[in-house]
C-alpha cells in the first residue's frame, strides 16, 4: 500500500510541476514570438479562470515518467530515450490537438507556419524540440537517481 501511495504522490507532483513548467514555457515563448496560446485561452473560456497551469503538460509529464521508467528498466540508451519521448509527445500533440478541435472547435496550437507540418497539429521542428527536451528529461532523471543512490 505504501508503494502505491508513493507512486500516486510522485505522479501527482510530476503532473503539477509539468503543468506549471509547461505554462511557463508557453508564457515565455509567447513573449518571444508574440503569439498567444490558444489552449490557455480555451481553459479561460471553459473555467473563467486565468491559470498558470496547463494540464496537457502535466499529462505529458506523467506519460514521460512512465515511459522513462520502462526504458530505464530495459537499459535503453539515453539518446534513444530522447527520440522515443519526442515521438510520444508528438503523437500526443496530434491526438489532443485534433480532439481539442473536435470538442471545442478551437485549434489549440497551430504549427502550419512550420516548414514540415501535418495540418498544423504537429511539425518536424517541434518533434526535434520535444526530442531534445526528452533527452534532457532522461539525462536529468538519470542524474537524480544517481544522486539519490549516492545520498543513501
Amino acid at each position: 500500500m505504501k508503494k502505491i501511495a508513493k507512486k500516486l504522490i510522485k505522479y501527482s507532483l510530476v503532473f503539477i510541476i509539468f503543468s506549471f513548467l509547461g505554462s511557463l514555457l508557453e508564457f515565455i515563448s509567447s513573449l518571444i514570438f508574440k503569439k498567444g496560446v490558444a489552449y490557455d485561452k480555451t481553459i479561460f473560456l471553459i473555467t473563467g479562470l486565468k491559470l498558470f497551469f496547463i494540464p496537457f503538460y502535466g499529462l505529458v509529464g506523467m506519460i514521460l515518467l512512465s515511459t522513462e521508467n520502462l526504458m530505464s528498466k530495459y537499459k535503453v540508451k539515453i539518446c534513444i530515450r530522447g527520440f522515443v519521448h519526442g515521438l510520444t509527445i508528438t503523437i500526443l500533440e496530434l491526438i489532443f490537438g485534433y480532439l481539442g478541435f473536435l470538442l471545442f472547435n478551437v485549434k489549440l496550437w497551430d504549427y502550419s507556419s512550420h516548414l514540415i507540418n501535418f495540418q498544423g497539429y504537429i511539425s518536424l521542428e517541434m518533434f526535434l524540440f520535444w526530442s531534445i527536451m526528452g533527452f534532457v528529461f532522461s539525462f536529468s532523471e538519470c542524474l537524480i537517481k544517481k544522486l539519490i543512490k549516492f545520498l543513501r
